[in-house]
């Protein structure tokens, strides 16, 4: 048995239990290590189809491939990540309205005086501290 059909044979066996983790996965978290072993896998697919056909073509694929890999892991991790609270969603924190704060500062009332310095409550202040 030659050295590039023993990393075919173990990237494949590596791809069954990727997939089967992505399909099986009891929480996100795991479908998402599924997924980056999948890819981890189709970068040594490719870079085993370069080394066996000398052809360069591959390695700009696996090149490709780990670079969508890693953007796609980081973007998985940073949506399933819980915040502070325990929630989900990447921290973003929903609020009484129903659309996404950044803060604690009430902004469509201080953005109607035209000044940002709002306290939270609903009192704004202009540049020199007065209300």
């Amino acid at each position: 048995m030659s050295l590039p059909m023993l990393f075919v044979l173990i990237a494949g066996a590596s791809g069954l239990m990727g997939f089967y983790r992505l399909l099986a996965g009891p929480t996100a978290t795991d479908r998402v290590v599924g997924l980056d072993i999948l890819f981890a896998v189709a970068i040594i697919l490719s870079l085993v189809a370069s080394w066996v056909s000398g052809r360069t073509v591959y390695l700009d694929v696996a090149i490709g491939l780990a670079l969508v890999g890693c953007v796609a892991t980081l973007s998985w991790a940073r949506l399933i990540q819980p915040d502070a609270e325990g929630g989900g969603q990447g921290g973003a924190q929903v609020g009484p309205r129903g659309g996404c704060q950044a803060g604690s500062q009430d902004s469509s009332q201080a953005s109607d005086r035209g000044d940002s310095r709002g306290d939270g409550r609903g009192n704004s202040q202009d540049r020199e501290g007065r209300p």
